[in-house]
This record gives C-alpha cells, structure tokens and sequence, in this order.
C-alpha cells in the first residue's frame, strides 16, 4: 500500500476575446504556454488574413492553470477573424 497523492493538472486556458462579441474558451492539456501560443499564431498565419483588414481586434490569451489557480498569461491580437472562427480551427487541428 502506498499514500494517495493526488495529481494536479496543469492546463493552458485559451480565451478568444473580440467586442461585442462573446468570449470562447478552449483548454488544451499536455502542452506549454509558449508552445500553445506559438501553434496558435501558426494557425492563423495560414488563414493568410489581409494585413488592411478593418473592423476591431480579436485578442487570443493563453493562461497557465494548475488546479484550480489560474498563472500568467500570454496574448496576442490581429485582425480578421471572430473569436468562433478561431476556436473552430483549433478544434479542427488538435489531435
């Protein structure tokens, strides 16, 4: 027999931010920040989005979460896809 410790998991909380518009979340398990945010920014580079688009700005944040505390967070903003958009390709390109 052996004491119980229970594993704490640690996550990456990616929050798709643009006004009006309503937040989407996805939490994405067994990477690092940096890796999560990098993959994400290679997403969208290959959505080859005009660099004269027009309209407000979609900001993607990741946070570190380990439990039930959240940690730093990381972000990024560019223009021409809705918070919607960007969790579809995600959820399309994750194993």
């Amino acid at each position: 027999m052996k004491l119980y410790n229970p594993v704490v998991p640690v996550i990456m909380r990616v929050n798709i931010k643009k006004q009006p518009l309503k937040t989407e979340h996805v939490a994405i398990d067994d990477a690092g920040q940096v890796e999560v945010l990098n993959w994400i920014k290679v997403l969208i580079e290959k959505e080859d989005l005009s660099i004269f688009a027009t309209g407000k700005i979609t900001t993607v944040e990741v946070r570190i979460a380990v439990g039930g505390e959240n940690g730093k967070t990381m972000s990024f903003a560019f223009k021409g896809l809705d918070p919607l958009q960007v969790k579809q390709l995600i959820l399309d390109n994750l194993k």
